[in-house]
């Protein structure tokens, strides 16, 4: 009985199913990060969430994108069988290449998710070449 009471509060880097309804009030957006020959783009998983509830910084070559998931209501008198929403700050802190135009990075907002555009430097485009593959 013990072990079961000291799994429930303790995870020792595993994830248990008894462990697991305490890990879900964490907010950590996904997000996916994608290149193509012009640009590097994040997109950013923010159900819930207005434009206006994120704040994205860059400095010294890290992108910084913060937010909150505010509760909209208090439900009082109500008693839960399930809560798995979650609601909280986040802050997720991304390197950027070296060869992004900083003065020209984008962010638009649509349908809970963050898109983030990031152009490549004029050089960095320059320097990618296309090579062919011949059958052999």
């Amino acid at each position: 009985m013990d072990q079961l009471f000291e799994g429930f509060w303790k995870d020792h880097g595993r994830r248990t199913s008894l462990s697991a309804p305490w890990d879900q009030f964490q907010l950590n957006p996904r997000l996916d990060e994608t290149e193509d020959d012009k640009a590097f783009h994040i997109k950013v998983e923010l159900p819930g969430m207005d434009k206006d509830d994120v704040d994205i910084t860059l400095a010294n070559g890290q992108l910084t994108i913060r937010g909150e998931k505010k509760r909209e209501e208090e439900e009082k008198g109500k008693d839960y069988y399930r809560n798995e929403r979650t609601f909280g700050a986040f802050r997720r802190s991304l390197p950027i290449p070296v060869d992004v135009d900083e003065s020209k990075i984008q962010a638009s907002f649509k349908k809970g998710v963050l898109s983030i555009k990031l152009p490549k430097s004029e050089e960095a485009r320059n320097k990618i070449k296309h090579i062919d593959v011949k059958a052999a």
